[in-house]
């Protein structure tokens, strides 16, 4: 386990890796990069079991790759043997959504088509989830406007227990390591379908966990929290402006679990309500909502997309935003109060921060 005492900023864009590096305090940042430039990078992780960052590389002539830093960001290789299915599934990788690092050191990544792989050595190798690649309703599985996009997987303290999200299919369960898995839909609503509250076919746009284990999700169609594994979500839309949004992110400041949400005007025009970008914080479980805007731009058409805000979690948690048009945003938990960390960057795909 690596234990620092600096933070370490992962910005992932359309034109390559951005990596920030700063002390404990946060105020002030260093900026490296771009690594592989004119590459998208969906995706950047810093894995706390070795200190090894790694990030999802798509580039036009040679794919999606799993590049692997040893040294927090600054020298890059490639994995020799990235994600790619067996020629019995008939499926190719087309994108690599999401990386995560689960506490006993394995990495995952979740790719379109919809399924999951996993490396045990590093990401020097990848192994396909042939439950996930074979489920029954896969050939009912539609993609929503980004394609089959498998963007979110939550491990738990109990090394069995998974929550995985799929758009628009919804969240999958398992708890038997990934050997089967159910869907864990019940009260999410999907509007766009004749019915509105299927087994599957929700358009989830992320999901985070708190430490307690509670859930909650940015869906197509609101904001949803589960205390009980997924059985089932409650809508705790009722304070933002609109229950159409992307990211969700969850933050501990002292003995209390806030939530945050990015809302937009609906899923066909999508700028911020009332013109001016904001986040929304919840410190009692959606019950009731703040915004937060002091520091940003007053008329602000800024866009955040599902991995594009996140909390850090370290002592004094700060929550990060990206957005499309190059910016990085950055605010102490509970303080309220934004500042910018970056601008003039390419359209950003992803933030991760944390402790190194």
């Amino acid at each position: 386990m690596i234990r620092g005492n600096g933070a370490l900023l992962l910005a992932g864009t359309s034109k390559g890796l951005f990596v920030f590096r700063s002390n404990s305090r946060r105020m002030k940042w260093k900026m490296t990069g771009p690594y592989f430039p004119g590459a998208a990078v969906y995706h950047a992780i810093f894995d706390r079991n070795s200190g090894n960052v790694f990030a999802s590389v798509k580039k036009n002539q040679f794919g999606c790759l799993v590049a692997i830093s040893r040294d927090a960001g600054d020298t890059w290789n490639y994995s020799p043997s990235p994600p790619s299915f067996p020629r019995k599934y008939g499926l190719s990788v087309e994108n690599i959504w999401q990386l995560h690092a689960s506490s006993d050191g394995t990495i995952y990544a979740g790719v379109q088509p919809a399924c999951l792989f996993k490396s045990e050595d590093q990401g020097i190798s990848w192994k396909v989830n042939a439950a996930l690649a074979r489920h029954e309703t896969r050939s009912k599985w539609q993609p929503g406007f980004g394609g089959l996009c498998f963007h979110t997987v939550i491990t738990h303290k109990d090394p069995w227990k998974m929550h995985v999200a799929i758009s628009a299919v919804g969240t999958l369960f398992t708890c038997d390591g990934g050997r089967s898995w159910e869907f864990r839909n019940k009260g999410v609503r999907a509007d766009f379908l004749t019915e509105k509250y299927p087994v599957f076919g929700q358009c989830v746009h992320k999901i985070a966990v708190t430490e307690d284990g509670t859930l909650f999700q940015q869906n197509h169609c609101g904001v949803y929290r589960s205390d009980d594994e997924g059985e089932q979500w409650s809508d705790i839309s009722s304070g933002p402006p609109s229950d159409f949004g992307f990211p969700v992110a969850t933050a501990r400041v002292g003995r209390e679990d806030i939530v945050y949400v990015a809302p937009l005007r609906g899923g066909d025009c999508r700028p911020p309500p009332g013109d001016q970008f904001s986040v929304w914080k919840s410190h009692d479980r959606g019950g009731t909502w703040d915004r937060i805007a002091d520091g940003l731009p007053r008329i602000s058409y800024y866009n955040v997309l599902r991995d594009g805000m996140k909390t850090d979690n370290m002592d004094r948690s700060f929550i990060y935003f990206g957005t499309t048009t190059g910016q990085i945003y950055a605010s102490e938990c509970g303080e309220e109060l934004w500042f910018k960390v970056a601008d003039g960057l390419p359209p950003i795909l992803s933030v991760e921060a944390c402790e190194y």
